[in-house]
């Protein structure tokens, strides 16, 4: 997938499996897990000539330019959990996040979640 991801332990990395929760197809991804934290990390490569909205039905409301382009979506309430979408996006390369993680602890973690997909990197 030729992107990189600063993850602290406590996080496991299952590569090359179907992602299917909040998106309208699967999709194959990486999907880095924090039971202790109820917390999981999707990262999906998006097909060519395509973007977030093909596959969520989450505006993406909020936008920051740097190195990348980064729109994302508010916090989405969905049962127990808090959903966050993020596309990252430079030159044809086109990367789709979606954070998950338990209503319950997310304020007490939000920092450390915020700092994993800033971390995210990829070869332009």
């Amino acid at each position: 997938f030729n992107f990189s991801l600063t993850i602290s332990d406590g996080w496991q990395i299952q590569d090359k499996v179907m992602i299917t929760k909040q998106i309208h197809e699967p999709m194959e991804g990486a999907v880095f897990i924090n039971s202790e934290l109820g917390a999981s990390i999707s990262v999906l490569r998006l097909p060519l000539g395509t973007d977030a909205s093909y596959f969520i039905n989450y505006p993406l409301v909020n936008q920051k330019e740097s190195f990348y382009m980064l729109r994302y979506s508010s916090k989405i309430e969905v049962i127990n959990s808090y959903y966050f979408f993020f596309e990252i996006v430079c030159g044809e390369k086109n990367f789709l996040i979606i954070l998950e993680t338990e209503k319950s602890n997310y304020e007490e973690n939000k920092q450390h979640y915020l700092s994993i997909i800033n971390s995210f990197g990829m070869e332009c």
